[in-house]
């Protein structure tokens, strides 16, 4: 069985930029097979330098770059280890995936 791709939509806000760089950039360089598209209407997100990671200014325009199978979270709820194994194996549903992970609030954490 192989992992599927999915786009996992970030809703980025600029001052959540700390906690992008210090929670989010990680996240992103450990799951390359991902597809990683954050939403910024300033775009002024500090980018990891990567491939599998995008930004766009709305959702309408995440939603037409994404995967078939997305997830959404705002920037300050990072997916846990759990939660990226059952988003790989969402095996290509179509739509948004509600995966029966947890979530760490990360302005809770830092």
């Amino acid at each position: 069985m192989g992992f599927q791709v999915v786009s996992i939509i970030i809703q980025y806000e600029t001052e959540d930029e700390h906690y992008f760089k210090r929670c989010w950039h990680p996240l992103i360089y450990k799951h390359g097979e991902m597809d990683f598209i954050i939403v910024d209407k300033q775009s002024s997100a500090p980018m990891p330098d990567v491939r599998n990671c995008r930004v766009v200014k709305s959702n309408l325009d995440a939603l037409a770059i994404s995967q078939k199978t997305w997830f959404g979270t705002p920037v300050n709820e990072i997916p846990t280890y759990q939660t990226m194994i059952m988003l790989q194996e969402s095996d290509g549903k179509e739509g948004h995936v509600d995966p029966k992970g947890t979530m760490y609030n990360i302005r809770e954490m830092l």
